[in-house]
């Protein structure tokens, strides 16, 4: 009968390979050595387990860490920093035909209005000229309609003043 015993590097005597086979007595009498640590007077098959350190698990500790650095980092930085203003909507102007001439001042102060509440969409004249030109009809957008083939090649510096 043969009994295989598996022991980690430098667990064998001399003479002895890693995970050689060992011939026991036919009647069974001669047991095999204790495994590594166990208590004094124990005998039997085993497993002896090598507890070398993995060189790897230090390196992966270490990237694990910077990792969580780097989380922490953003978290903060995206938590210290104030949430954006969105301004509050505003209610579009009336549509000025042009048929009650009046009217312009009003139509032209909602216009402004909505141009102060919202200075990043309104930060150029032609935005604000291609705003308010959509609320005319009628009269006042025959008015405007020579003018809105220039929007695309001219400064309208001529249509504000």
């Amino acid at each position: 009968m043969s009994r295989t015993t598996f022991r980690g590097p430098g667990e064998y005597g001399e003479g002895e390979e890693e995970n050689s086979v060992e011939e026991e007595g036919s009647d069974g009498t001669e047991a095999s050595p204790a495994p590594v640590g166990a208590p004094e007077g124990t005998t039997g098959p085993t497993l002896a387990l090598s507890y070398q350190p993995v060189p790897s698990l230090l390196a992966i500790m270490q990237q694990m860490t910077q990792i969580m650095a780097n989380l922490q980092a953003a978290a903060s930085s995206e938590a210290s920093r104030p949430p954006a203003f969105k301004p509050p909507s505003m209610k579009a102007p009336e549509c000025f035909d042009g048929t009650q001439p009046f009217k312009v001042r009003s139509f032209i102060q909602s216009c402004q209005l909505i141009f102060h509440n919202d200075l990043e969409n309104f930060s150029q004249d032609r935005k604000k000229v291609l705003y308010a030109t959509s609320f005319l009809v009628g009269r006042a957008a025959k008015w405007i309609e020579p003018y809105l083939s220039n929007l695309t090649n001219q400064d309208l510096s001529y249509l504000i003043n």
